[in-house]
């Protein structure tokens, strides 16, 4: 056996091992925090949460695994799962590799603590039981940002770890950009057309039972493509998905006691990232690459299916009738459901927000955690400048934590520096949906009448399938046949919404 073979042999065992660990711990153990743990049990199990994370990054940083790496990169006899293997690696390790082991696994401890205190934050309505856990959260960050080389910016650090090559200042452009086009029309216009349909919104029309809205989201599943047989899906105190391999995925969906409707959207968001994962060769399965290349192209396929697809009139005249039969008391036509989740909503949650006003809720959580990272607010400060913010913005009053500064789960995972990928994302969702336009016809058309096989197909040959062998810019570049621009999102705004 060559010395290339033999490195090449013990870099996939390695490579293998590694993702083994890693779906112990992002689906497996995750999935079981969130949705069938009891709370002591929880708990105890912080230890194991640390332990694996801590396993992760030995793996990762092992000078064996480092020197074999070192050794193949850009050799001359590789294949293209080997080079692609190496540099998605690379992409990843970087951000991992320069951080202390021992630093990493405290790090994951205080993440396991922060969720647990976030959750008793929200359940007794009281910020300031999360708060220390955020100031210990964004301490970790700045130090970790430091170690990446970002002392003067640690924003910058934590943007360009969710989106590669993509920098502060270009964040800060498009904000810039997107709040003095919506924030006139949100102030003097969409808030006064929210109530154009209120006989949707009478006589609790909207409340469904758990079990009804389970029923419904099975329905959506299965209509959007989902194989069971290859993942599932439970009601947990937030929306998302754990899926470390495309032959298990699995779902979180949230819902509202009050709108039904929440939950569906939500569930289509998660619902659209599962297509993608179930989607994805195989054959790359134990290579690292059986994933998307970034958590923000992820996203922007998770609002192609909430917002394109899900708000698209063929796609409710595919499934209102389904619906219908099914739940008893579903009795809406199209033409209310059309008008309902169009028209304008104007209130503090995101997720339930139409598709401007939700941009402004995603400045304003971007806003904040620039302060934090950079010093020039603690956490302690946080809620009153949410509140302001809102004042601001949206002219609403912020009355509980649970309705403002606790909404979001994302700093106790330790998502800080994530939510401008939300607006990145819906750049990549409108100009997925003009190259579909332009390749396969009117998608409305096509989905009413054949459903989404032909989207899907056009997603899975296009996106899906290449896993993480191409980078998100390399990707859409071959998607799109073009760079990604905000061209698409803004007329697709302006022609839909203002």
């Amino acid at each position: 056996m060559s010395e290339y073979e033999r490195r090449l042999r013990e870099f996939k065992k390695h490579v293998s091992e590694m993702e083994s660990y890693d779906y112990l711990l992002n689906t497996v153990l995750a999935w079981e925090r969130t949705c069938v743990m009891p709370r002591k049990s929880r708990e105890f199990s912080n230890g194991t949460f640390e332990f694996l994370g801590q396993k992760l990054h030995l793996l990762g940083t092992t000078p064996e695994f480092l020197a074999n790496m070192d050794y193949l990169h850009k050799h001359p006899r590789n294949d293209w799962v080997t080079n692609s293997t190496i540099n998605s690696l690379m992409s990843k390790m970087k951000y991992l590799n320069d951080i202390p082991k021992e630093r990493y696994g405290e790090y994951l401890f205080a993440l396991s603590r922060a969720e647990e205190n976030w959750e008793a934050a929200r359940k007794a309505n009281d910020f300031n039981l999360f708060a220390e856990s955020l100031d210990e959260i964004i301490l970790f960050l700045k130090e970790f940002a430091t170690y990446w080389g970002y002392e003067n910016n640690h924003y910058e650090g934590l943007i360009s770890s969710y989106i590669d090559g993509c920098s502060a200042s270009f964040i800060e452009e498009i904000v810039t950009d997107l709040k003095e086009a919506i924030l006139p029309q949100v102030k003097h216009g969409l808030k006064k057309q929210q109530n154009v349909n209120p006989h949707i919104k009478e006589d609790n029309i909207l409340v469904f039972t758990k079990e009804e809205q389970e029923d419904i989201w099975n329905i959506i599943l299965e209509e959007l493509g989902f194989d069971f047989s290859r993942g599932m899906m439970k009601v947990g105190p937030y929306t998302t998905i754990f899926a470390n391999s495309t032959e298990d995925v699995r779902l979180v969906n949230s819902y509202s006691e009050n709108d039904v409707f929440v939950g569906i959207f939500n569930l289509l968001h998660s619902g659209g990232k599962a297509i993608y994962h179930q989607s994805i060769d195989k054959k790359l399965l134990g290579t690292m690459l059986a994933d998307p290349p970034s958590g923000v192209i992820k996203e922007g396929i998770g609002r192609l299916y909430e917002n394109i697809i899900g708000k698209s009139r063929g796609f409710w005249e595919r499934v209102n009738d389904k619906i219908k039969v099914k739940v008893d008391r579903w009795d809406f036509t199209v033409d209310e459901i059309e008008q309902y989740v169009l028209a304008p909503k104007v209130n503090l949650n995101r997720l339930e927000s139409d598709e401007v006003t939700y941009l402004i809720h995603v400045i304003i959580r971007y806003e904040i955690e620039c302060e934090l990272i950079n010093g020039h607010i603690k956490a302690n400060e946080v809620k009153e400048l949410w509140k302001a913010k809102y004042k601001e913005y949206l002219d609403l009053e912020v009355s509980s934590d649970v309705e403002g500064v606790l909404q979001d789960v994302h700093w106790a995972l330790g998502y800080v520096g994530y939510f401008p990928t939300y607006l990145i994302a819906n750049m990549i969702s409108a100009q997925l949906a003009r190259q579909m336009y332009k390749e396969l016809g009117d998608l409305n058309k096509i989905i009413a009448e054949d459903g989404l096989g032909k989207i899907n197909q056009w997603l899975k040959d296009n996106i899906y399938v290449w896993g993480a062998r191409y980078s998100t810019v390399e990707l859409i570049n071959k998607a799109c046949r073009e760079k990604l621009t905000p061209q698409y999102y803004i007329e697709y705004l302006q022609t839909k919404y203002l």
